[in-house]
């Protein structure tokens, strides 16, 4: 189902008046009309139907009609009982950089962690642009998460070292790094087989985690991961890494691990 992520409002009281973009996008691309029903969701993922109760010339008035059940909805992440994923990409250039927030949004992330690693082209620079920065890639992630109907807001954190991480890791979290080489004997169908409750993968920038990098993770207790002998972009890699984890995740009652 697609949802309006509704900003603004906790569950309680009138709904914000809706203007420019989320006017433009209601009305202008979803079309609604006056008495039309919307299915919502707030950025405390609460989610729920809304009538459009007045509709004016730049501006939109919804009304909250009926709570969805978490249990029974079919876009909730509690449904399938699935882990949270975390992305951990290392900064990229500008527009990489959008595009794999805009990409990872749509594979079912929950939140983005950027680094900034010694091999990271992309680099931020200053308080004021660093907010701008951040302020930009949650515009996007909230706009990728309407646009491909997940009743969460998607949320990207401002950039962080790799030795700001966490040393160790609370009980049912793995923390997965894809390297370009075969670090481990190891499969993500074997990570995963512990059914784990939180899933963080890390993926490096155009140059690759360096070696420090590759030690600090190591040491840290993180497990390498390899997808393979071809040379994927780094904006690729993250995407290829969401996706395979999804879908393992998403079949893991239907799967067995040999003996």
């Amino acid at each position: 189902m697609k949802h309006f992520l509704l900003k603004g409002w906790a569950g309680s009281g009138p709904l914000p008046l809706l203007v420019g973009k989320d006017y433009h996008y209601l009305v202008r691309v979803r079309r609604l009309t006056q008495g039309a029903l919307l299915p919502v969701c707030t950025e405390q993922g609460l989610e729920g139907l809304c009538q459009v109760a007045k509709l004016g010339a730049d501006s939109l008035t919804l009304t909250w009609k009926e709570t969805f059940d978490p249990a029974s909805s079919s876009t909730s992440i509690n449904q399938n009982h699935l882990p949270e994923i975390t992305l951990y990409p290392f900064l990229l250039k500008s527009g990489k950089m959008e595009d794999v927030i805009r990409q990872a949004c749509e594979c079912g992330v929950r939140v983005i962690q950027p680094l900034s690693g010694e091999h990271c082209v992309g680099r931020l620079e200053g308080k004021i642009e660093i907010q701008k920065k951040v302020d930009r890639w949650n515009s996007i992630a909230r706009e990728a998460c309407q646009q491909s109907g997940r009743s969460w807001v998607v949320t990207v954190l401002a950039p962080v070292t790799p030795k700001d991480l966490p040393e160790t890791l609370e009980t049912g979290h793995i923390l997965l790094f894809f390297h370009e080489q075969p670090l481990a004997k190891a499969s993500l169908h074997g990570y995963l087989a512990c059914k784990p409750s939180h899933v963080g993968l890390i993926v490096g920038p155009e140059g690759g985690i360096s070696p420090n990098e590759v030690k600090l993770f190591l040491h840290r207790g993180y497990s390498p991961a390899h997808m393979g002998p071809g040379v994927l972009r780094a904006e690729t890699a993250s995407i290829a890494a969401l996706g395979a984890v999804n879908v393992i995740l998403q079949e893991s009652d239907s799967w067995t691990i040999p003996k």
